[in-house]
């Protein structure tokens, strides 16, 4: 990422982090030995991720077909790789606050949690051992945009007017308008948050993978996730260039050496599994989006 990237963010007072609670329970889901019976402690301090965990329990995107009562059997029911998953998304989906304009937060969202799915569903075609760590990647590569949206609030506007009349790259746009673009932002923003070095690379790299410096893999598997979501229409802005829908090459012919059959096909099974679960990820994003 840019070092421009890097102290504008280091400068930047307002930016939200991660609640203390959602801190603490990313910290203990590092540790192996971690039990369900630890997490349903620590989430039970806080009533509104008590109540969000129940009600996802008991929805059909975890399909158990008798009522869950209790945090213990919900944190069961959902993993705790999930549970990482979740609390990560409740605490960075209502963390930013919402201004009124022409970005739409909920489309946002939508996206990232789209491709967030879709890179765990990748994680096994492509060998990524991983998955909640790609899980957490499709999820924040785009955040630099809420950040932009945050900070430079007028010019992001202009932005999004420009992207949706003009043929250019919306990455050229932003570099052009704010001198500097969105990966590279959200990649500063990881760094900040103290993300592994994985993550960092997927977010600053998902336009331009090859270019990863620490993981060129999930780089390369969040650029065709992303690149996937646009080719569905599940995109975070209104407007987008079509020059976003184009798979890098260098990128496939990486994917290909972890899928030595990859072809268009398998983009068509992949878009199917992610349209088949369009249900259960609007019920998720209507149960934890609390904004309006």
């Amino acid at each position: 990422m840019s070092e421009k990237a890097q102290k504008f963010i280091n400068n930047i007072k307002s930016l939200p982090t991660l609640r203390p609670i959602a801190a603490k329970i990313m910290q203990l889901l590092h540790d192996k030995n971690t039990s369900a019976y630890q997490i349903a402690k620590i989430i039970q301090m806080d009533q509104s991720l008590t109540a969000l965990i129940l009600k996802l329990a008991n929805s059909s995107f975890y399909g158990c077909c008798k009522e869950i009562s209790t945090l213990r059997h919900a944190v069961i029911i959902i993993g705790l790789d999930d549970i990482k998953n979740i609390v990560l998304c409740d605490a960075l989906i209502n963390s930013f606050p919402v201004r009124k304009g022409s970005f739409d937060y909920r489309m946002f969202w939508e996206h990232s949690v789209y491709c967030a799915i879709l890179c765990k569903i990748l994680s096994k075609p492509f060998n990524y051992r991983k998955a909640g760590e790609l899980y957490v990647a499709g999820l924040l590569h785009d955040i630099g945009k809420i950040v932009m949206v945050q900070v430079f609030y007028e010019k992001f506007e202009k932005v999004i007017s420009i992207t949706a009349k003009s043929n250019s790259s919306p990455l050229e746009i932003e570099k052009e308008i704010l001198g500097v673009t969105h990966p590279e932002i959200g990649g500063a923003l990881a760094m900040k948050w103290n993300f592994p070095l994985s993550i960092i690379d997927a977010i600053t790299f998902h336009h331009n993978p090859t270019e990863a410096r620490h993981n060129i893999h999930i780089a390369c598997i969040v650029h065709l996730a992303n690149i996937i979501c646009l080719r569905m229409g599940l995109i975070g802005l209104k407007a987008t260039d079509k020059s976003e829908f184009k798979i890098d090459e260098g990128a496939w012919e990486y994917l290909k050496t972890k899928k030595l059959d990859l072809n268009e096909t398998d983009l068509e099974q992949f878009s199917f599994e992610l349209q088949s679960r369009t249900e259960e990820v609007q019920e998720f994003i209507s149960l934890i989006y609390k904004k309006h």
